[in-house]
């Protein structure tokens, strides 16, 4: 045996240590304890099994037990790594807690109270993993741990109970009590709110609720009493509502709140918007799924350039939790070029034509192939799997504006270019048509998206959400120590360690055939 390797294999973190010798008998030192001695022991056991497998293999001594036999054993000495999240089953009970992965069980879930719930994969609805750690409070975690940043949420006024709210797939699901708004009493609802600066927009969509009001505002401070704009939908006669609290003379002077305004014939699903402009406050709505949009109202706003924009509930009753979802929300302020619901600069995404989604920087993007950061390391890819590239937000006017058979540029503009992709030059993207010749457009201002060809995702059993942004297409799914491990489709075997999962969920149809098998 090398010197050289023993010396490293047995290195305790002094690199001239002695081996540990496994087969030697370990004394029991006169100043530690029976059990320091067995702990002292357990927090050994990695390096010993590590110095055993180097001496076996050298001696032939596990010529019986093949290569990947005893790499596996060897993973199993790395300590087991647990992350904050939640399991729903396929017979939609939620469990809170510590995830942890196992090759055996699958998922193991350790609550705060202790209870151990172990679900495998063929039982899976959904794992959400690397949430926020929950708070001793319930209630407290309820608000805290299940919304994206920069969101967070508050009772508004003396409300009779507290309201909670929760963001999962893309939606927002806010819960409230409360009977007053728009009154000289203090205002009485939960509110989900992030800050807003300067000039911008705010959309939502409210596809349900059984709550009394459920809509989205701009407010000037988080006060029962505070000046605001709001639309929302509500659950009387009213449809749709807009509303405004005007400064304290104003009030004063036409012996009301502010301005108001109701459409009648709107019903849910409704779609909301508000634009803030040079102290103006516009309320939009929308029949078209956000394709075009009809003003309703506005009013004038003396506030400060940082306010609140928020979806609110107000339930209708002062004991009981009435609810509203809202989805499609989009906040866009001069703080940040934004995009999605966690307003965070918005990273390009790359969609294979097998349905799978990659998020990371393009390091280089031509006919032959595309070469992406992705989840720390570049990954290239065949440009012959590649159907879109998202350099925005998707939206539901980019894929009205998509037909099946369309390639091109789709612009900010409104416009889509038809033609032939060239190459991706730094921030210019090069394209060329018969009609307009060689054409480039900056991405950061021109560029929507490219299409280059119509995807045709590949039915899987599971999608793996990674902290990205990026979407995986699984099979099947094999839980490792501390990692999953799968083969996708388009770009084979693929593993994500812990801390880059973000949610695995199972399809229906799967849960369904694995719920008949058993």
């Amino acid at each position: 045996m090398n010197p050289a390797d023993t010396r490293a294999f047995g290195a305790t973190g002094n690199a001239l240590s002695p081996p540990l010798d496994p087969r030697a008998k370990s004394p029991l030192p006169s100043s530690l304890n029976e059990t320091e001695w067995r702990r002292k022991l357990w927090n050994e056991l990695p390096l010993r099994l590590t110095f055993a497998m180097r001496v076996g293999f050298n001696l032939g001594l596990f010529l019986g037990l093949p290569l990947a036999a005893g790499l596996a054993l060897l993973s199993l000495a790395a300590p087991l790594l647990s992350a904050p999240g939640s399991v729903q089953t396929r017979d939609g009970k939620i469990y809170d807690g510590e995830l942890r992965l196992d090759p055996m069980e699958g998922i193991v879930l350790t609550s705060a109270a202790g209870m151990v719930v172990k679900v495998a994969m063929t039982n899976l609805a959904s794992a959400r993993f690397n949430l926020p750690r929950t708070p001793t409070n319930l209630i407290d975690s309820i608000r805290i741990t299940t919304l994206p940043e920069p969101w967070k949420n508050v009772d508004i006024g003396p409300v009779g109970l507290p309201g909670r709210a929760v963001f999962r797939d893309d939606t927002f699901t806010v819960s409230a009590s409360g009977t007053r708004l728009w009154s000289e009493k203090p205002d009485e609802l939960h509110f989900v709110y992030r800050p807003f600066k300067g000039n911008g927009q705010f959309i939502a969509q409210v596809p349900n609720f059984d709550a009394s009001i459920a809509g989205i505002m701009l407010r000037k401070e988080l006060t029962a009493n505070s000046e605001f704009v709001m639309e929302a939908a509500t659950g009387g006669g009213e449809g749709l509502m807009f509303r405004s609290r005007r400064e304290p003379a104003h009030r004063k002077l036409v012996n009301r709140e502010g301005d108001w305004q109701n459409r009648d014939e709107m019903r849910v699903p409704m779609w909301l918007r508000l634009v803030r402009r040079d102290k103006w406050v516009n309320a939009y709505r929308s029949w078209d799924d956000g394709m075009s949009w009809e003003h309703i109202s506005g009013s004038p706003d003396d506030w400060p350039r940082e306010v609140y924009a928020g979806l609110f509930v107000l339930g209708g009753k002062t004991n009981e939790l009435k609810e509203a979802t809202f989805a499609n929300v989009l906040v866009t302020d001069e703080t940040l070029e934004t995009g999605a619901h966690t307003n965070e600069s918005f990273v390009p995404q790359v969609l294979l034509k097998g349905g799978t989604l990659l998020a990371g920087n393009i390091l280089a993007f031509d006919r032959s192939s595309l070469t992406l950061s992705n989840l720390g390391r570049a990954r290239v890819i065949s440009a012959v799997k590649v159907a879109r590239v998202h350099f925005h937000p998707r939206s539901r006017k980019l894929e009205h504006e998509l037909t099946p058979g369309r390639r091109g540029a789709l612009l900010a503009s409104g416009d889509f270019f038809e033609g032939e992709f060239g190459s991706l030059e730094k921030d210019r993207l090069k394209m060329s048509s018969v009609l307009f010749g060689h054409r480039s457009f900056k991405l950061g201002d021109q560029v929507i998206a490219l299409v280059l060809a119509d995807p045709s995702p590949a039915t899987a059993a599971f999608t793996v959400r990674t902290t990205d942004g990026s979407e995986l297409c699984a099979p099947s799914i094999t839980p490792e120590p501390n990692a999953v491990a799968f083969v996708d489709p388009t770009l084979g075997q693929w593993r994500i360690p812990v801390s880059q999962l973000v949610e695995i969920t199972q399809a229906v149809s799967t849960a369904k055939t694995n719920s008949t098998a058993k």
